[in-house]
């Protein structure tokens, strides 16, 4: 399949519970992932006894890149919606 890799099926519909579910869960780890960019990255900036880049901040990095991919890959499985002409 192409870019759009499980969008569940072509033409298949989902229910609107569901769509709200899975945007609700990619909301969840982008907010982990906003947390964990502030607390290793941002906060030891204005720490002067916590300065530099240790093997925590590389840690929590590379959790925040996997949560953000996991919010990407959440919100494909939503198909594109077709506009709807008006009156």
């Amino acid at each position: 399949m192409d870019g759009r890799r499980m969008s569940l099926a072509a033409g298949s519909q989902m229910s609107p519970d569901t769509e709200e579910r899975l945007k609700l869960a990619a909301n969840g780890l982008q907010a982990l992932t906003l947390a964990l960019f502030g607390t290793s990255i941002l906060a030891p900036l204005f720490n002067v006894t916590q300065a530099g880049m240790g093997w925590k901040t590389i840690v929590a990095a590379l959790l925040a890149g996997i949560a953000e991919n996991a919010a990407f890959e959440l919100l494909r499985y939503i198909p594109p919606s077709t506009p709807t002409k008006g009156p």
